[in-house]
Parts: C-alpha cells; structure tokens; sequence
C-alpha cells in the first residue's frame, strides 16, 4: 500500500488464527495485519488489510490522536496515542473496528510509545523510561512503573511471551529484558550493539 506525503506509518504483523473462535459475533474478522498512520502531531488513523493483502483501508480506525504502536489479541487491537503536550492514552476496538475506545486506559499511560499484550495484560513503553502494565479484564488500576527503569525508549517497541517481556532501547544500541512473575530483575543489556533498534518481536524460540 503506497501512503501519500509525509505520514509516519507503524507495522504490526499478526495473524489472528483463533479470532473467530474466540471473538464474539460482533467482533468476529478474518486474520488481517494491523497498521498506525501518524498524519500529523495529534492526528492519524489505524489502517487494515487481509494477510493475503486484499481489502486494503486506512480508516479501520478513521480517527486516532497521534498513534505511535499496535498490538492485538484474539479480541481487540490497542494502540498507543502519543500526543505532545499531553499525557497520551492507549487505545482500543474490536477486531471489526467497532467499539473503538480512545481511553481504554488514560490514568498511567505517560506519553506511551511501544504497547504488546499476553496473558491477559497489557504492557506499553512510556516516554518517562518506565513500562507500565495493566489486566485487560480490569484496566482502571494499572501499574505505572511496572519497571521503573528501561532507558530511553525514542519510540521504541516492546514484546512479551509466555515468561518474559522484551524492550528496545535505541539510545543505549541495546534490548531490555525482564521476567514477567519478577520485574525486579529487569536488565537494560539483555542483548548489546543493536545500533538503535527501536523495534523488537519474539516468538517461541527467538528474539
């Protein structure tokens, strides 16, 4: 998909195989890949298409303040608004475009840039170099410094798996790691001499 004038556009690649099984008939879709589109400081949209690049849209979302990173689950899409001047929120819809909620969560979020979600939490990059958490089922009281100290993130994507949560950090060329059941072992040198990787993605064997 060509994206005209100087739209900043985010990639998020998934594959919703258990969609159908798990989403409601009201959020049922087939398996699409999700993407940001930054068309301005405090404006942008969320665009869609079909894995095999079919049905092709930049208004899934029409209207988003500022969407930086994407992430999704088997009944949703979130993503970060990141919008100067202001604390910034997550975002959230179903996996149709429907029930879109700019302020699924607003009290924790400090200008977030990454966001992932897994095992029932979600998971976002604030510009503070803090990663905050919250349950997807309960998101009203989210933990603000669910690690206090993940380095300068500059737009920086996060990843988690079953155990551990990942995170990019291009000013220190390097990946953050921490265990999800002990955060208090975090390391922001997991894995050195990224030369400012800012995005990050794991499956069940590598990173």
């Amino acid at each position: 998909m060509a994206i005209g004038g100087s739209a900043r556009v985010g990639l998020a690649i998934v594959a919703l195989a258990v969609c159908g099984a798990e989403a409601s008939a009201a959020q049922a879709a087939p398996p699409q890949l999700y993407w940001t589109i930054q068309t301005g400081l405090t404006s942008g949209s969320i665009g869609a298409a079909n894995l095999d690049g079919s049905q092709q849209t930049t208004s899934f979302v029409p209207s988003a303040p500022g969407p930086n990173d994407i992430a999704v689950d088997g009944q949703h899409v979130y993503w970060t608004n990141n919008v100067v001047g202001t604390s910034g929120s997550i975002a959230e819809a179903n996996l149709n475009g429907t029930g879109v909620n700019e302020s699924f969560i607003t009290t924790a979020a400090v200008q977030p840039l990454g966001v992932a979600v897994g095992g029932g939490y979600i998971y976002w990059f604030n510009h503070n170099q803090t990663i905050g958490r919250a349950s997807l089922a309960d998101p009203g009281d989210p933990d603000q410094s669910f690690i206090a100290n993940a380095g300068d993130p500059n737009g920086a994507g996060i990843a988690v798996d079953g155990q551990h949560l990942y995170w990019a950090i291009p000013y220190n060329d390097a990946i953050g790691e921490a265990l999800i059941s002990d955060p208090s072992g975090a390391t922001n040198t997991f894995i050195t001499g990224t030369s400012e990787g800012e995005a990050v993605a794991v499956d069940g064997q590598r990173i």
